[in-house]
């Protein structure tokens, strides 16, 4: 969106550089930068479970969790940088993005059994709201198995491909 606004996305392309090429660079570049502090909280995940705080699944599934989460954000921001032409623009897109995407589902669940005390559907549907997993690590997997993290980690993963392949076909 940057490129865009500065009219600079047009040099890019004078110097060679394919769409493929751009898209990448720009892409990995993004990811670089900003997992710098991802790379520095590894250590201090560490420290609750070698305590004994907190169990080993648990410790996985943080450790899981966070560039889970960090490239489904990565990919929506990536989707909404190629859908608009102005930065702010696309930071409202891209949060707009996740929260269809990550209360799509966990809404009418729960709406559902507040107002009726039956839930509207199975529970195992919400392993494809891209919340879900925050909310099992900071819950202690309150209600939920170990397995329904790692499918929705699967699930997640899929939605961050799907995510960047729509926004590399948009650029």
């Amino acid at each position: 969106a940057e490129e865009r606004e500065q009219q600079t996305l047009e040099l890019l392309y004078l110097t060679g550089m394919g769409s493929a090429e751009l898209f990448i660079g720009k892409l990995v570049g993004g990811a670089l930068v900003s997992s710098c502090e991802l790379m520095a909280l590894a250590p201090v995940l560490a420290v609750p479970f070698l305590s004994g705080g907190r169990s080993f699944d648990l410790f996985l599934a943080t450790v899981a969790c966070l560039p889970t989460v960090f490239v489904l954000v990565l990919a929506a921001g990536s989707l909404a940088s190629a859908l608009c032409k102005q930065e702010g623009t696309a930071l409202v897109i891209s949060g707009v993005i996740l929260g269809a995407l990550s209360l799509a589902l966990p809404l009418p669940y729960n709406l559902g059994f507040w107002l009726t005390g039956t839930a509207p559907f199975a529970k195992s549907w919400l392993v494809l709201s891209p919340a879900l997993g925050p909310w099992m690590v900071a819950r202690n997997f309150a209600g939920f198995s170990v397995s329904d993290f790692w499918a929705w980690t699967v699930v997640t993963w899929a939605w961050t491909a799907a995510g960047l392949a729509l926004a590399a076909v948009t650029l």
